[in-house]
């Protein structure tokens, strides 16, 4: 169509009318069925109105048919191109609507009832209007099967994809009713954005509908009198009026059986004048209001009624004559009709009967009112007992009971859990039980997906949040198909028997975040009809009060979690009022400091001298002056005991308006402790690197000079200014040697390295041989980010070896001074950490040399990676250093409390190893001794700890360390155990290939066992320093 849609409410009330009267007019014009739907839908559109289509039942030898006439245009189908596709776009089809019924039963049911049937999206500003929403590929199946075009051209296709690229609108199909009869539909296309109906748009579709419906009768009515003669003379002979034709000279020329009994003194031939032959009393003279007379005067059709008194009483007639016009354009003869109207003429004595209906009327409506007060009061009684109930259930039944108070028959409450639908009430409960032997299962208590049972009438309820009308047997029928699509036929027809003669109405209960579920009120039609306010009311207080419920069982089961969030912490948290007086606490701040569990006698300043407790209160009081964060402070905090606590303080308000403060208190003790060892070590190492016995220059990746030691300046003779920003390059004679070439690939933890023979330019311009040591330090992800160089003059052979032993002894003896001092820490806590270092590292070197051999090992286990390993592995146990002696030494076994905290000793270790590693760069063995202490607990399934890493993801040098470690610890001495003898602990390892350990790793044990049990031996007879090793080693807990 080229012309502009118009939306229905944009109608003009004159437009309207011209509307409904073009539609009566179409009677006139049409000469066939075909005509009339072809003239009707024309004019429909010629109004502007989104019309897609207009359809009409006819007859034809006993079988039914819809005639479509169809504007396939108004699709924008792609592919109507050609002129004979385009020539039959507005063709009248014809379409068994037996077929229709077969096929298409969800939609042609429901509009032969009258229902108004729509795509979900479109909304109806009417709750009165009965409606049905479907998925707009149901409407498109429905009219590709009216249309041979469209099934062409979407032959294959899939209809969701033909949906997402339509831009034509959504759906409505009005029923076309005449009487009580189904007559056709008229079938809109709704431009979009115009999703919602008005009462007024409603009203005025009905009321064409209805003209079309009328009209379409009075046009068939006309067609079939007009076909033939034959049909004529049918139609004239037995029509229940009595009709009789007059001529000019007012003889009666022709007349029906009909009038020839009611006036047996008719007779066929001349002089049978109708005063001699009606009315029946006698008249010499014409009648004075003779319509025949008026009608051959003026050609119009003349309409008069008359009175008649008989013997039986009065009898009223309404004679009509109309005119019959010859070819010649006369009047030849009038065609009278006699109705008989005494019926209608008695029904004005009615009138007077009327006032006492009225009179009764009003007393109903009396009783009306008296019985929504009645409903309104039991209404607000359920709002305000809801309200009272303790829990959830007795506000479901207390809602129950509110509809049942309102007549409803039964009550089925669903409440929205996110992704399922739950069952929680279906009542009375000898209806529910009725209903459970049908369906064989317990409704009640019942759950379904929201996701999988899109068609689920109360999965639609919730998504739209609109009330889903369910009427009468077929309304019902529909509703339990929907709700068990798998369940036979004689199983759904059991269920509604049982609800025989009632309907069913869904009410979502809407909340501001969608609904809270739905409920399904069933009851009579007129009490759902009279009563719909209330129910919808009432469902209205109970999606409220099932909102609250769940928000505050959220809030409840959030406290909770939050409570057990701070118990779980091993940082101390306490929450108290600006003066310090505590309200909470968690469990680590009762036990760091010993304080009691009476919060009444806490205050937090009273853990704080003199001079730390002015300034925490200073920052709590600006907490509220100045509502900022004034960050994290250290303060020093007395326990009970007096023992002093190093701590980092963070304090924040709970809430912008709240009183109270939050207050973080973390134990540094050990940090600091641990910080100040790490600080020793990196000033051995800066010691190491600022040598003066060779040259030691970092440049970036492209050679340009970072970093110039004083080696470097004693052997050229440059200062550290002078170079900076420089290329090495620069200071190599040329023709003697390059530096930063490529590189080969090794491991990513290991620097790359280069040896070579240069010659470099010394200030003065004298050459100097040296041997140029470079390496390329990689970041965690092994990213190439700094070149480090060693260079030292060779010219004398002799000292070449000297110095070069001595560079090699000088970085050894770097390396075992941090790993000693590293492992030192551990010999301060643990009695026995000497002789199990020791055993520790020659079982992980025997470990390391087998799976050398491996082909899976061969080209990552190099000499370098066992030297770096064994030398790292006693850092292992570093982090006990920060474990409590009471729990450490404890002589029996370790509660889950004390294990849970002697599990922490591999994160604090870890940990301390990490900062030296960030102190001092790409150490390949502390990466390795980061490793070895982090992850030497974990299990090659996963149960281990702390990270709970399985299998590839634990380190190869964990998982070598922790057979090491627990082979020590199954064939030593212990207070809770005697030392294993080699078997046992080898059979205890090798059941547990798989589960505890790497099975490859296992095998390289098994291999080397004669080697284990050797130096063991030899070990065990050396040292016999068996003593209280920690317990964190527990052979229960680790391999079972």
């Amino acid at each position: 169509m080229n012309m502009k849609i118009k939306e229905l409410n944009n109608l003009s009330e004159i437009e309207k009318t011209k509307l409904l009267i073009d539609i009566t007019n179409c009677i006139e014009n049409a000469r066939s069925i075909k005509d009339f739907i072809t003239d009707a839908r024309a004019v429909l559109q010629k109004s502007g109105l989104p019309v897609f289509s207009l359809s009409l039942a006819t007859e034809e030898k006993g079988s039914q048919y819809l005639l479509v006439n169809a504007d396939l245009g108004r699709l924008n189908a792609a592919g109507l191109n050609q002129e004979d596709e385009l020539s039959e776009l507005n063709i009248v089809r014809k379409v068994p609507l037996i077929e229709l019924k077969e096929k298409h039963r969800n939609i042609i049911n429901p509009l032969m009832s009258g229902i108004i049937v729509k795509t979900k999206t479109v909304e109806f500003d009417d709750d009165i209007t009965q409606t049905r929403s479907f998925d707009k590929t149901l409407f498109l199946e429905y009219f590709f099967s009216m249309s041979s075009i469209l099934q062409k051209l979407h032959a294959g296709q899939d209809l969701n994809a033909l949906i997402e690229n339509d831009t034509t609108g959504e759906l409505v199909i009005f029923p076309i009713k005449s009487g009580n009869a189904f007559v056709g539909t008229v079938d809109l296309l709704v431009p979009p954005g115009h999703g919602v109906m008005s009462k007024d748009d409603v009203r005025l579709m009905t009321l064409i509908t209805r003209i079309i419906g009328s009209s379409y009768r009075n046009f068939m009515n006309i067609f079939r009198a007009s076909t033939s003669e034959s049909k004529f003379r049918a139609i004239f002979e037995s029509t229940p009026l009595p009709i009789y034709v007059v001529d000019r000279n007012f003889q009666i020329i022709e007349a029906n059986n009909r009038f020839k009994a009611w006036y047996p003194g008719y007779h066929e031939g001349e002089n049978c004048i109708c005063r001699d032959i009606m009315p029946d009393d006698e008249k010499s003279q014409f009648c004075s209001e003779c319509s025949v007379k008026e009608t051959l005067e003026s050609g119009k059709a003349v309409s008069r009624e008359i009175k008649i008194t008989r013997e039986s009483g009065v009898s009223y007639y309404k004679i009509k004559s109309s005119p019959i016009v010859s070819d010649n354009g006369e009047i030849s003869a009038v065609m009278q009709t006699v109705e008989d109207i005494t019926e209608k003429a008695l029904e004005h004595r009615q009138i007077k009967k009327q006032n006492k209906k009225l009179e009764l009327e009003v007393s109903q409506k009396i009783d009306i009112l008296k019985e929504k007060e009645k409903n309104l009061r039991t209404l607000v009684d359920t709002v305000h007992g809801i309200e009272a109930e303790k829990d959830r259930g007795e506000s479901v039944e207390k809602i129950i009971q509110g509809y049942m108070d309102l007549n409803a028959k039964a009550v089925a409450f669903v409440i929205n859990n996110g992704d399922t639908m739950h069952v929680a009430r279906v009542y009375p409960d000898m209806r529910r039980s009725a209903l459970d032997g049908i369906f064989e299962g317990n409704l009640e208590g019942g759950e379904f997906s929201l996701k999988r049972n899109p068609g689920n009438p109360f999965c639609v309820s919730v998504k739209m949040v609109n009330p889903i009308f369910f009427i009468g047997h077929d309304g019902l029928e529909d509703f339990f198909e929907s709700c068990f699509p798998n369940k036979q036929k004689k199983i759904i027809s059991k269920a509604v028997s049982l609800c025989e003669g009632l309907s069913l109405i869904i009410f979502p209960l809407e909340a501001k975040e969608g609904a809270e579920g739905a409920i399904a009120v069933l009851a009579e039609l007129d009490v759902l009809e009279s009563n719909f306010e209330y129910f919808q009311l009432l469902s209205n207080s109970a999606a409220v009060e099932i909102s609250r419920r769940k928000s505050a069982e959220a809030l409840a089961e959030t406290e909770d979690e939050y409570r057990r969030m701070i118990d779980s912490s091993h940082d101390m948290i306490a929450f108290c009022d600006r003066h310090g007086n505590m309200h909470l606490c968690n469990e680590a701040f009762y036990q760091k400091t010993g304080s009691s569990d009476d919060l009444s006698s806490l205050n937090l300043f009273d853990f704080f001298p003199k001079l730390e407790r002015t300034a925490l209160k200073k920052m709590m009081e600006g907490l509220f002056e100045d509502d900022e964060n004034p960050g994290a402070v250290e303060a020093e905090m007395i326990a009970v005991d007096g023992a002093a606590l190093s701590t980092e303080i963070e304090m924040t308000r709970t809430s912008p308006s709240s009183k109270r403060i939050q207050v973080l208190i973390r134990d540094v003790s050990d940090h600091k402790k641990m910080e100040s060892q790490l600080n020793t070590i990196y000033s051995i190492h800066e010691q190491i690197i600022q040598t003066d016995m060779i040259g030691i220059v970092t440049t970036d990746l492209k050679g340009c000079i970072t970093k110039w030691n004083i080696g470097a300046v004693k052997i050229l003779g440059y200062t550290e200014k002078e170079v900076l920003n420089r290329n090495i390059r620069d200071f190599i004679v040329p023709g003697t040697g390059d530096v930063l070439s490529s590189f080969g690939k090794m491991r990513t933890d290991q620097p790359e390295r280069k040896n070579s023979e240069i010659k470099l330019r010394r200030k003065n311009g004298e050459p100097v041989t040296v041997m140029y040591v470079e390496s390329i330090m990689k970041d965690d992800r092994g990213n190439p980010i700094i070149v480090v160089a060693f260079f030292f003059d060779i010219s004398e052979k002799i000292s070449l070896e000297v110095k070069s032993n001595e560079l090699i002894h000088q970085l050894s003896q770097a390396q075992k001074v941090t790993i000693l001092a590293l492992a030192k820490l551990t010999e301060y806590r643990d009695w026995e950490t000497g002789s199990h270092l020791e055993r520790i590292m020659k079982y992980t070197e025997l470990l390391a040399h087998e799976l050398s051999t491996y082909k899976n090992f061969k080209n990552y286990i190099s000499d370098e990676y066992i030297n770096d390993l064994v030398s790292s592995c006693p850092l292992h146990d570093i982090g006990k250093v920060g474990i409590p002696d009471q729990i450490l030494h404890k002589p029996g076994k370790l509660t889950t409390e004390e294990f849970e905290i002697m599990k922490s000793h591999t994160i604090i270790g870890g940990d301390t190893i990490h900062e030296a590693e960030q102190k001092i760069k790409n150490r390949s063995y502390l990466n390795l001794g980061k490793e070895v202490a982090y992850y030497h607990h974990e299990k090659w399934d996963g149960t281990g700890y702390p990270r709970g890493l399985k299998q590839d993801e634990i380190p190869l040098s964990a998982r070598i360390v922790a057979i090491a470690d627990v082979y020590d610890a199954l064939t030593s001495k212990r207070p809770y155990k005697e030392a294993f003898d080699h078997r046992k602990a080898a059979d205890i390892i090798k059941k547990s290939a798989r589960t505890h350990f790497d099975d490859m790793v296992v095998r390289a044990f098994i291999h080397c066992e004669k080697d284990f049990i050797q130096y063991n031996d030899i070990a065990r007879a050396s040292k016999n320093t068996e003593g209280n090793f920690s317990q964190e080693i527990d052979i229960n807990n680790t391999l079972n």
